[in-house]
């Protein structure tokens, strides 16, 4: 009989091997590893269920939340004719156990899965691009609408960089954890973060970061973009624009030969002015958002 419980760390090979079964032909993926799996584990904290029968894994669904939402960031089954019915029991049961209002996951656009998370009580709401560039030489910068300096972060401004852009968001889109976490990547450093300063004030920043997976798994040298935050009332004085040409101008001194990010469907002004600078659409996953609250109260109706 199969029941679903929380995963346990004799789990992972078995269920690394089911994940990377049912993802092998997604977009860039990269097959997991037992390792690769558990800093997962360590860095993101998800909920983690697997579905056994007899002792045998036979599907795990995995639950991130972020600050702009709870994301249902893995599902994968064992190929068997119960598969389907494996991920709707561990969806199911995900969604009694997360303790959260909503919950989303993220499907590739014109996907037949989106029936699929349909028929759960899922819908469409909004989505995310993932956007890409080459790098083969350096990009003039921009002049910005106001007497900014463009520069790397100090050692000392870290609060004032998490302020940015917490504020900025509206909601705690970064902690300091996850600022010190950045040190573990190999090589990363202050340089790799540039602001805009106005007045002795941090008013912009973008952040850039090596990617070390997606370099060693295709053996082409990329850097990533994000986060990226203006406040408020510095907005549409270019002061995006020309911190996103640095930052790319930075990536390809440092070897890269492409950068990456990604842009919220719903940020129209981002994606327009990635789309000028030069970046181009690599791929749209769409949202499939399922209000639990609202779902649970029209099961309780007579």
């Amino acid at each position: 009989m199969t029941r679903v419980r929380r995963l346990r760390h004799e789990d992972v090979p078995e269920a690394v091997q089911i994940i990377n079964a049912q993802y092998s032909a997604s977009y860039e993926e990269i097959p997991l590893a037992a390792e690769s799996f558990i800093d997962y584990v360590r860095k993101r904290k998800p909920t983690l269920l697997v579905a056994e029968d007899s002792g045998r894994i036979l599907g795990v669904i995995s639950l991130v939340v972020w600050p702009w939402g709870n994301c249902i960031d893995l599902l994968a089954a064992a190929q068997t004719s119960e598969n389907q019915l494996i991920e709707d029991l561990l969806v199911h049961e995900l969604e009694q156990l997360a303790g959260v209002d909503s919950v989303y996951t993220n499907v590739e656009e014109g996907s037949p899965l989106i029936s699929r998370w349909e028929q759960r009580g899922y819908s469409l709401d909004g989505g995310v691009y993932h956007l890409t560039i080459p790098l083969s030489c350096q990009k003039q910068v921009p002049p910005t609408r106001c007497a900014a300096t463009i520069r790397s972060l100090r050692s000392e401004e870290l609060d004032a960089l998490v302020d940015l852009m917490n504020r900025s968001f509206r909601f705690e889109r970064l902690s300091m954890e996850e600022v010190r976490s950045w040190w573990e990547v190999p090589g990363f450093s202050e340089e790799w973060i540039q602001v805009a300063e106005v007045e002795n004030r941090i008013v912009s920043a973008t952040v850039c970061m090596p990617d070390h997976e997606y370099s060693k798994h295709f053996g082409r040298l990329r850097g990533y973009l994000g986060p990226a935050a203006t406040l408020p009332e510095y907005r549409n004085m270019g002061l995006t624009s020309a911190l996103t040409v640095t930052a790319l101008n930075f990536l390809f001194r440092k070897g890269m030969e492409s950068a990456a990010m990604y842009i919220f469907e719903k940020n129209k002004a981002s994606l327009g002015l990635a789309l000028k600078i030069g970046f181009r659409i690599a791929k749209h996953w769409v949202h499939m958002n399922k209000d639990l609250e609202k779902s649970a109260l029209q099961q309780c109706s007579p």
